[in-house]
């Protein structure tokens, strides 16, 4: 759905003037809104794949490894 709601959120700044995305983006250029409002879309994560089989270290161990 945040895909859907950033479509037409784009949509809507093109359409406005580049006066009105100024003053309510608080930007200085249509494409500077737009992207904005994609890097606040886009999901954040601070995964980093390490290379360990969790699954298999919980197996060893005995425990259940999404509890």
């Amino acid at each position: 759905m945040k895909d859907l709601d950033a479509r037409l959120e784009i949509a809507e700044i093109n359409s406005m003037s580049l006066a009105e995305v100024q003053v309510i983006y608080n930007v200085d250029t249509k494409e500077e809104a737009i992207q904005g409002l994609l890097e606040s879309i886009e999901p954040e994560s601070d995964y980093e794949d390490d290379g360990m089989d969790y699954d298999a270290l919980c197996a060893v161990q005995g425990l259940a490894r999404y509890c």
